[in-house]
């Protein structure tokens, strides 16, 4: 993808084609790692909540999404969290025509899941 929208993050965007068929969200459970852009290994989301001093209260609704199929070491693999940039093997490459913006929207019943 040559750049962006304006108004877009590329570090918040996907490559459809990279993204799983099947995506589950829930939240947050321990022992989840995630994969930070640049790096070269994985990272326990306990650690980001303790870096962005997230509250104990907060984290155990935190939302996250994994893929439906479970990666090569077993675990599932987070796909999203809130407030974490996309994995870098997972976002538009140059050349791209597309992009995908996941992102969480608050709903008025707390208790009620749409499915889009």
């Amino acid at each position: 993808m040559a750049s962006p929208p304006a108004g877009y993050n590329p570090e918040h965007l996907y490559a459809p084609h990279a993204l799983p068929s099947e995506l589950i969200v829930r939240t947050w459970r321990f022992g989840d790692r995630f994969w930070p852009a640049h790096t070269k290994a994985p990272k326990k989301l306990k650690e980001f909540f303790q870096e962005k001093k997230i509250a104990a209260e907060l984290r155990a609704s935190w939302p996250v999404m994994v893929a439906a199929t479970n990666g090569r070491d077993g675990q599932e693999d987070i796909v999203w969290a809130q407030g974490l940039p996309a994995p870098a093997h997972l976002r538009p490459q140059p050349g791209d025509r597309e992009a995908i913006l996941l992102e969480e929207n608050e709903i008025d019943e707390p208790d009620s899941f749409y499915a889009v």
